[in-house]
């Protein structure tokens, strides 16, 4: 039977994310001190959450995301389960280079612990919007309006049952509600709590300030098949994985091309690895999707797999 391994993209844990695996489970304690002896956090301070959602995942949640995953996927490692395909979205798919081989854990948590450490944006205010266009309207007829400031972020597939499909719209705050004005009302609305932009142009200097680290990793090629989360097709040598670690923070990301890179792989089952918003994933895929980020999924985890493989 063939597994796909699903890994979301940031701002996804929540309070307590982790706890449960962390004080059960010897392999995800070893993983949480190893990632603080690479980034200078305390397991302690990984354990807690202390600051308001977008800082708290800017200075601790993406490295205890990172961990959970990698936790999660050493336990079903340990339980004989191997992915087949691997495909992870935004902060996700850094992570999933790392399950695939192609990034050293001690590089990955290394370039996250950079991450935390860049410096806020200046100039104009930055944001994110989200934007729904109707199934049956022409994307263009919206994404034809940006204006200058404004870029496509991502491309978020079919929402509410398949009536609109969705879009991140990212850039300056003026020019973001500057767009929102030229659209039908209701269509586009700000992203509260995140002041930053995301997958567009307005992000390159966060790259100046990452390539110090990017420059001294070691990238191999994928020992597992690994998804693009930027288009049709799959990351295949050093090279391409290397050149994404960069890519990821300016370059728009897309669902859709994201899932049919999966499905091309025909999986018949599909394990989503640690705090995700599982709703984007649960019908996305043509098998089931099963969240584990708990020691509960992973034992709802273990059963559908033997009930399955039976």
């Amino acid at each position: 039977m063939k597994i796909a391994y699903l890994v979301d993209g940031g701002l996804s844990d929540l309070p307590g994310a982790g706890t449960d695996l962390y004080e059960r489970y010897p392999q995800v304690q070893e993983i949480y001190e190893k990632a603080a002896g690479w980034t200078g956090l305390t397991v302690d301070r990984m354990l807690r959450w202390e600051l308001d959602r977008l800082e708290e995942y800017q200075q601790v949640g993406l490295i205890r995301q990172a961990s959970i995953i990698l936790g999660v996927a050493d336990l079903l490692a340990e339980r004989g389960v191997r992915p087949d395909v691997i495909a992870g979205m935004s902060l996700g798919s850094l992570v999933g280079a790392c399950i695939a081989g192609a990034v050293e854990r001690k590089d990955l948590f290394t370039f996250l612990r950079r991450k935390t450490e860049v410096p806020p944006p200046t100039g104009p205010a930055q944001g994110c919007a989200g934007l729904l266009v109707p199934v049956d309207a022409d994307d263009e007829e919206y994404l034809g309006q940006l204006v200058e400031g404004t870029w496509v972020g991502g491309e978020l597939g079919l929402r509410r049952n398949g009536t609109v499909r969705g879009f991140m719209v990212s850039g300056y705050v003026d020019a973001l509600h500057e767009l929102m004005a030229k659209l039908p009302e209701g269509s586009m609305h700000m992203i509260k709590d995140v002041n930053v932009a995301v997958h567009v142009p307005a992000c390159a200097d966060q790259n100046e300030y990452l390539e110090p680290v990017w420059s001294k990793m070691n990238f191999h090629d994928p020992e597992i098949p690994l998804c693009s989360c930027k288009e049709r097709g799959m990351l295949t040598t050093a090279a391409d994985v290397r050149k994404w670690y960069l890519g990821n923070q300016v370059d728009k990301v897309s669902h859709p091309d994201m899932f049919s890179n999966v499905i091309g792989h025909e999986p018949q089952l599909a394990f989503l690895l640690g705090p995700a918003k599982l709703d984007i994933y649960l019908d996305a895929l043509p098998c089931p999707v099963i969240q584990i980020e708990n020691d509960e999924q992973l034992t709802d985890a273990m059963t559908a797999l033997y009930e399955m493989r039976i």
